[in-house]
């Protein structure tokens, strides 16, 4: 059994009902991600349908009215998707000299998560 890595607990993210946009980018080439898993204060699972280098350099970005948010990391895990070839599951670490931008995308999100609506992140 993998023992857990992640430093921060890990909130589920309820993709259908969020109002914004991500995207990636991975050495100028910039790609939109239709599925994040969760989310936490020290990274962020997503699926993809391009394949991504383990500790591959990646900002991700979160685009919504009236709020913008970027945060680099890199990629810590990838396994293609079991049941679709061709869709990856990645983990993205996040740089932890952005803490407070990830703390702000966090923010931003939490209606999407459940997570309690403060500042206790």
């Amino acid at each position: 059994m993998q023992s857990e890595r992640r430093q921060s607990e890990r909130l589920v993210f309820h993709m259908n009902e969020c109002r914004g946009m991500f995207t990636i980018d991975s050495g100028g080439d910039e790609y939109e991600i239709e599925t994040i898993n969760d989310i936490s204060l020290s990274g962020i699972g997503f699926d993809l349908p391009v394949f991504l280098e383990v500790e591959c350099p990646v900002s991700i970005s979160y685009h919504e009215e009236g709020i913008e948010v970027s945060v680099c990391g890199l990629i810590v895990w990838c396994r293609e998707h079991p049941s679709c070839p061709g869709l990856f599951h990645f983990g993205m670490r996040f740089d932890y000299e952005q803490r407070d931008e990830s703390s702000r995308l966090l923010l931003a999100l939490q209606c999407y998560t459940g997570a309690p609506e403060d500042d206790s992140f």
